[in-house]
């Protein structure tokens, strides 16, 4: 939600410094901040990176079991749309990432070992295709590489497995309530 009173308000302070949650791109996005559209989610953005007035903006990355496998996505999606102040003047391109820590059943040390092998390999995978990227940058090259070792490092810091039950029964009430499918995800899991 970007209401244009905002906008116009945000226009006449000296400086304005935005976090905007945000968890994946497209189906990711629709799954994960149901019921947000993605399309309007890219659309508010594009309004903030062109709003006139003094912003600061960056995209907060919550990390998840649902979106772990995504990280590169995210990071292709923003490069590819070359913000003008979007994740500009910080530190941290593309995102600031977070991990989920709460509810546990997210977080993504509850995986079993087996699909923590699996994630790992694929992270990997894809952040090496995504370094080959045209037009990188050497800093954007060394922040997805930390960004997909620091998430596997910390998947791996902890064995939480015991929530994986609990994962996948919250998954499959999710996809009922909400009358989604978690399979939009292209994830390496499947909930009963």
């Amino acid at each position: 939600v970007l209401p244009q009173k905002a906008l116009d308000l945000w226009a006449h302070f000296e400086k304005v410094r935005i976090g905007v949650s945000f968890d994946g791109i497209r189906d990711v996005n629709d799954y994960i901040r149901y019921p947000s559209r993605f399309q309007v989610v890219e659309r508010n953005l594009e309004r903030l990176d062109r709003a006139p007035g003094s912003f600061q903006v960056w995209l907060a990355c919550t990390i998840s079991i649902y979106n772990l496998h995504h990280l590169t996505d995210v990071m292709s999606w923003v490069h590819s749309k070359n913000f003008r102040r979007i994740g500009k003047g910080t530190r941290k391109a593309f995102f600031v990432p977070h991990p989920v820590h709460q509810p546990e059943h997210l977080n993504i040390q509850s995986l079993p070992s087996e699909l923590k092998k699996t994630y790992a390999s694929l992270l990997r995978e894809q952040c090496r295709r995504f370094m080959e990227t045209p037009g990188l940058t050497e800093a954007e090259i060394a922040r997805a590489r930390d960004i997909t070792e620091t998430y596997l490092t910390f998947m791996n810091a902890r064995d939480l497995s015991r929530n994986w039950p609990e994962f996948l029964s919250y998954t499959k009430a999710l996809d009922e309530i909400r009358r989604q499918d978690h399979k939009v995800l292209n994830a390496p899991f499947s909930a009963p």
